[in-house]
């Protein structure tokens, strides 16, 4: 039916980014499943006054130890992603973009369904790996073949649908987790609802496809990657620095934080931040060619940096838990982070890959991104627990707010405005 379409229109071109686009909702998907699962995975509910609801220690739901096994657990997914992704680059780049697509659907929907079946902790882990290596090719793929399908006036609308696809994704997790209880096989089930049917691809796309395919070569593409460098600094620090500011800390565990300030339903509450997130997305994708990158970047680190540093004087004055009255604070700074996050540096920082790096270089450059994302994601999410045991849970979100201001001013000092200019004057804002 897609063939029917003109291969050159604007219609044809949001089909085909739509379609690629569930691929990005599986990446929320499988980045949100411990999100309402976890607490109950390794039993450490509690009401609202701070009392623990032990559901047994013999029941097939109490699969994890509290403190290392759920860390391990949570950022377990990226090592799988780190695979996922130095394959799903290289891949993309010597077959084209359709092969990647394909297996990562094959790999996605068996290991939500096999992750929802089994109770072993080594088994869990083994298919949170697995799964993870789907949410890396996704994430090496989607953005890039989105940035190269979509016209220049369009590449700013579409390229910020990555971000809003897997604030998506997140947000079903946490609404289906909620509508289960405590069934940790709904994820499984949302899955079959995301398994992505690539596209046909346009002439010029598969034109460039055959000629990556005839010249690939993995060693003579890292060199010019490396010969990249201005480039490939900004791709990376913009990953690194977001990760370091606690996005991958409110999205695996932002059921864990509200119930830590003793909220009433904190289930509820979550899936209300990550409704918020998506409309905060889909706002900004409207706003990313009217105000441009650098403006929507800047604004959304000031916020993210602001809402950590709250978040964090709240549990500092909560420390003795004489703060109930003040539990808003958590509320009004989770929020604000994630529509800061959702605003700027969710949609931009995935656009950045497929803008400024040439064409033959495109898609490994957006796994090395992908690489050094889940490697900062997973030391993040592995030392949560011993960061905050060994200072405190205010320490850690100032920690966020720092970093926050860190990346306002490699923003400012270091990204360039990419509004309004096609792939070829983007990359002559680095050449010359």
């Amino acid at each position: 039916m897609l063939a029917t379409f003109n291969a050159s229109s604007d219609l044809y071109v949001i089909i085909c980014s739509c379609i690629s686009l569930l691929g990005g909702v599986a990446v929320g998907v499988g980045l949100a499943f411990t999100g309402p699962t976890i607490d109950t995975m390794r039993n450490t509910v509690i009401d609202t006054a701070g009392n623990h609801i032990d559901i047994g220690t013999d029941s097939d739901l109490h699969v994890l130890e509290a403190g290392t096994e759920s860390s391990i657990f949570g950022a377990i997914l990226l090592v799988g992603g780190i695979i996922g992704t130095l394959v799903g680059g290289p891949l993309a780049d010597a077959v084209g973009r359709r092969a990647p697509f394909f297996i990562a659907s094959v790999i996605s929907v068996p290991s939500f369904v096999v992750l929802g079946c089994i109770s072993n902790i080594y088994g869990l882990m083994i298919v949170r790996v697995v799964n993870g290596s789907a949410v890396g090719i996704y994430l090496a793929v989607v953005s890039v073949y989105i940035g190269e399908v979509a016209p220049t006036r369009l590449r700013g609308v579409l390229g910020g649908t990555v971000s809003l696809a897997i604030a998506l994704g997140i947000a079903l997790t946490y609404t289906f987790g909620v509508a289960a209880l405590t069934d940790a096989s709904v994820p499984g089930v949302t899955s079959k609802g995301v398994l992505p049917t690539d596209p046909e691809l346009s002439e010029e796309l598969v034109a460039l496809c055959s000629t990556a395919t005839d010249t690939y070569n993995l060693r003579r593409v890292f060199h010019s990657w490396i010969l990249c460098w201005r480039e490939a600094l900004i791709s990376v620090m913009i990953h690194v620095l977001v990760q370091f500011t606690g996005v991958s800390v409110a999205t695996f565990f932002q059921i864990s934080i509200f119930l830590k300030a003793r909220l009433g339903r904190p289930d509820i509450m979550a899936i209300t931040v990550q409704l918020v997130t998506v409309a905060a997305n889909a706002v900004a994708c409207c706003f990313i060619e009217r105000s441009g990158r650098r403006p929507l970047l800047l604004m959304s680190c000031l916020g993210m940096m602001v809402s950590q540093l709250v978040m964090g004087a709240y549990f500092y004055m909560d420390r003795n838990g004489t703060a109930s009255n003040l539990a808003w604070l958590s509320v009004v700074s989770a929020y604000l982070y994630q529509i800061a996050y959702a605003f700027g540096s969710g949609p931009v920082r995935f656009m950045i890959s497929s803008e400024i790096f040439p064409d033959q270089i495109r898609s490994f450059a957006a796994s090395m991104s992908g690489l050094f994302n889940g490697v900062s994601s997973g030391v993040c999410l592995v030392t949560l627990e011993y960061a905050i045991s060994g200072t405190s849970i205010e320490a850690v979100f100032w920690f966020f707010g720092c970093i926050a201001a860190m990346l306002f001013t490699f923003v400012y000092l270091m990204v360039p405005e990419t509004k309004g200019k096609s792939l070829d004057e983007v990359r002559a804002l680095f050449i010359h």
